[in-house]
């Protein structure tokens, strides 16, 4: 199954932060693309206690995602599926076939899978210091939240180059959930 190993840094934005990364970066909502994010999971949330990731993203396709933990980072399986293979699992809870759900029909019960959770993001890529920074305008279950993610090969080498940032904007680091 091919995969890839996924290292970033992610650290919660105030609204006035994300501003600041913006001007900073030269940047505005204009430059921003949506992606969707369908999160899935068990009832019982297994995925979750397992701490691993499954979800389906809308951005001009749909990719469905499984990441599971690694030494360091995560290690992200990808697979691209159609609009039908989405709506199919959205209304008729038919997990789409294909390598993902292969490879966890041993750890989980797909037929109890379902989309648990919504995100839909505005997201600016920019290329930083051989990395990938994303600045996120975030909403979800009614709350709007900001993050900046850094995609980088080493993850003490990209929480450097982000405190290091920050600290030239005077923006407070504030880890959101490593991967």
């Amino acid at each position: 199954m091919p995969s890839q190993i996924e290292i970033e840094i992610k650290s919660l934005l105030t609204e006035s932060s994300y501003l600041k990364l913006l001007k900073y970066f030269n940047k505005n909502m204009n430059d921003s693309y949506i992606q969707i994010n369908y999160y899935i999971d068990t009832p019982n949330l297994d995925i979750l206690e397992n701490k691993d990731g499954l979800r389906i993203r809308k951005k001009n396709e749909y990719e469905l995602t499984f990441k599971t933990p690694n030494i360091e980072g995560l290690i992200e399986v990808n697979q691209d599926i159609n609009f039908d293979d989405f709506n199919n699992f959205k209304e008729n809870n038919a997990f789409p076939d294909g390598e993902i759900k292969n490879y966890i029909e041993s750890k989980y019960n797909v037929s109890t899978l379902k989309i648990l959770s919504t995100l839909t993001t505005y997201r600016i890529d920019i290329e930083y210091k051989n990395g990938l920074i994303s600045i996120d305008k975030n909403i979800y279950n009614n709350n709007l939240d900001y993050e900046l993610e850094y995609e980088t090969t080493s993850y003490q080498n990209g929480l450097e180059i982000i405190k290091k940032l920050f600290k030239e904007l005077d923006i407070e680091f504030k880890e959101n959930k490593k991967s």
